[in-house]
């Protein structure tokens, strides 16, 4: 693994997802108020809190200053 330096930027996004009940983070979002598609899209949380499930104890815990994780845009 590399070494990272720190880095703090601000990431346009609607939602970010951390975590969810279904098995490996998935979840369906639709998004007709936002670009008219009827569709559901799967979207999936991070490797890296998807452990974290509904778990609120967890969630309510949850603090993401000090994670590592890799972006790709």
């Amino acid at each position: 693994m590399k070494n990272f330096k720190k880095c703090f930027f601000f990431i346009q996004a609607d939602i970010v997802l951390i975590s969810t009940s279904e098995p490996n983070g998935l979840c369906f979002i639709e998004t007709a108020e936002l670009d008219g598609e009827t569709n559901l899209k799967v979207r999936q949380a991070l490797e890296e809190t998807c452990d974290l499930e509904d778990h609120i104890d967890r969630l309510s815990s949850f603090d993401g200053r000090n994670m590592k994780i890799k972006i790709s845009f």
